[in-house]
């Protein structure tokens, strides 16, 4: 099934939900994630399974999900921040991209959810603080690494950035260096996620 590779093919955190909100596609990295092997979660709906709360830990996953509500009217789907259930009982944070694999109908369509887990450093305080403001930032983050980590959101690599800014690929590399001690990230995509989740980029 498309919905299944796509969730397989990824190697962070995803999972493919119905229009009712059962789970029909689990990958190894949401077992890792969130604890769950497939066969605990497949056909359970999402918000049993794992809970899902907004940052301050409002329920949000529910059978009125407006992601399904969203995917059936054909609107697009921004990312948000999410808080989850792990198996042991814990909350772990991430920031949730989400996609629509069209079906027959749309009531056959599925929404596949990938997960951005949020870096150690990134609190729940922090993200109910934070949370749904544009005004945020961050004093060890100067303007010029905003502009990196907003092109290296865009997926844009080193040589990329480096032409988009007209500045050295070793600049370059200092400046994602800076981010990723800031941010308290070991790759691009953790301080990419951190920095969404903390609105510093869209």
């Amino acid at each position: 099934m498309e919905h299944a590779q796509i969730v397989a093919s990824t190697a962070s955190p995803a999972f493919a939900v119905d229009v009712a909100g059962r789970i029909v596609a689990w990958n190894r990295g949401a077992e890792d994630f969130l604890g769950y092997a497939v066969a605990q979660v497949l056909g359970r709906t999402c918000w049993d399974a794992v809970q899902g709360q907004d940052p301050y830990e409002n329920v949000y996953c529910g059978p009125h999900c407006p992601l399904i509500g969203m995917a059936l009217h054909r609107q697009a789907i921004h990312g948000c921040d999410l808080l989850y259930r792990h198996a042991d009982g814990k909350t772990v944070r991430a920031t949730v991209d989400s996609f629509i694999v069209p079906g027959h109908s749309p009531y056959e369509m599925v929404i596949v959810h990938v997960l951005h887990p949020a870096p150690s450093g990134v609190t729940d305080e922090t993200l109910r603080v934070n949370s749904g403001r544009s005004d945020v930032k961050n004093p060890l983050l100067t303007e010029r690494e905003l502009q990196v980590l907003r092109l290296m959101g865009r997926g844009v690599t080193t040589r990329g950035i480096s032409r988009e800014l007209r500045i050295s690929t070793g600049t370059v590399r200092n400046h994602t260096g800076k981010i990723l001690r800031s941010l308290k990230a070991h790759t691009r995509l953790q301080a990419v996620a951190a920095a969404r989740t903390l609105n510093l980029i869209d």
